[in-house]
């Protein structure tokens, strides 16, 4: 147990019950911590109101992007880079 090059002489005695035990209980005490943490900053609305607009963002630009390559001209750079810009839809030529 242990890392493969550790920063210190000190690590784990393997075979230990004590040390062993006491390694898993600050493992599964750290995942749980670390799940508790991230629950929390979830649950708070403005986390979900970003999610929900980066969501929208992306999905938009993914609409545009697949229309102009679905149309007879095909896109063009100009039209890729307005898309990565996130142009506003009348701001497009070809819509």
């Amino acid at each position: 147990m242990g890392l493969a090059t550790p920063i210190t002489d000190v690590s784990p005695v393997s075979g230990h019950v004590i040390a062993e035990m006491t390694d898993l209980l600050f493992s599964v005490w750290v995942v749980v911590l670390g799940g508790t943490i991230i629950a929390v900053i979830n649950s708070f609305s403005i986390i979900g109101l970003v999610v929900e607009r980066v969501d929208q963002v992306f999905l938009s630009r993914a609409a545009k992007a697949q229309a102009l390559y679905m149309s007879a001209e095909g896109m063009d750079f100009e039209d890729f880079k307005q898309v990565s810009n996130g142009a506003h839809d009348n701001d497009m030529d070809h819509e």
